[in-house]
């Protein structure tokens, strides 16, 4: 009788220690299986924990600084992870998706003072839509003040991009044309008035600047060619070459 209690006890143990698959196991394909805890090398501290299913991560992974503080924490759903990222005091530093391991959708940053920097959008890992940076604030207690806007396809500024006043104000506005400034420039003072203005082409200053007091009344012109500030006779030469064009167009 002792005997048969004594297996009926047992056997479920020994059936559950067989059917467990043990820490930091590879199966006869190489590949991953069951929960995973991995260390830094030469070091008893922890660099991740977590859960493969063929090779896959499934479920929430946990990343850790050589110090041991928490990093990351990542959860994963088939080609998906959702991220949080920590700095070494504890604060998120940012929160994101990836997709297929690329950074996708929205992603936010912040410092180390819980302060939101900036926010981006992204396509298979690269800035795809708009990226906005703000000015360091806690956004709970301050609400969110954007410092700067720009446009990016496919990871290249293009587009338009505009610069703010921490009160919201417009503070300058123009355009990339795939990573080179191109097209009209604005610059305002704080109090809505044109600072100065002007053109690029291709990432160079270009033609006529203007230069505004805060009264709105000119204050001075300048001439760019291939982003040279022109003076003296290379100034001559330039302004008879726009009358002249100018000359010449009215005639046909």
């Amino acid at each position: 009788m002792r005997t048969f209690l004594y297996m009926f006890c047992v056997f479920p143990l020994l059936c559950f220690s067989q059917a467990r698959t043990p820490m930091n196991f590879t199966d006869e394909d190489g590949l991953k299986q069951g929960d995973w805890k991995v260390r830094y090398d030469n070091s008893q501290v922890i660099r991740y924990t977590g859960k493969f299913k063929d090779d896959q991560p499934i479920g929430e992974f946990k990343y850790y600084y050589s110090t041991g503080v928490l990093s990351a924490i990542m959860k994963f759903n088939n080609n998906n992870a959702y991220a949080t990222m920590y700095h070494e005091n504890g604060r998120v530093l940012s929160i994101g998706k990836y997709t297929n391991q690329l950074r996708d959708s929205v992603w936010y940053f912040f410092n180390d003072r819980k302060e939101l920097l900036n926010s981006e959008d992204y396509v298979e890992g690269k800035i795809h839509g708009k990226q906005f940076i703000y000015y360091p604030v806690d956004p709970n207690v301050e609400g969110i003040k954007i410092m700067e806007m720009y446009n990016y396809s496919e990871g290249i500024k293009h587009g338009i991009w505009e610069h703010y006043y921490d009160n919201g104000h417009i503070k300058a506005k123009g355009k990339y044309k795939y990573g080179s400034k191109h097209g009209e420039e604005f610059y305002y003072f704080s109090n809505g008035q044109i600072d100065l203005s002007g053109f690029y082409k291709n990432g160079n200053k270009t033609g006529l600047w203007i230069y505004y007091g805060e009264d709105g009344a000119k204050k001075k012109e300048v001439y760019y060619k291939n982003g040279k500030l022109l003076e003296g006779k290379e100034l001559e030469l330039y302004l008879n070459q726009v009358k002249a064009k100018k000359h010449k167009l009215k005639s046909e």
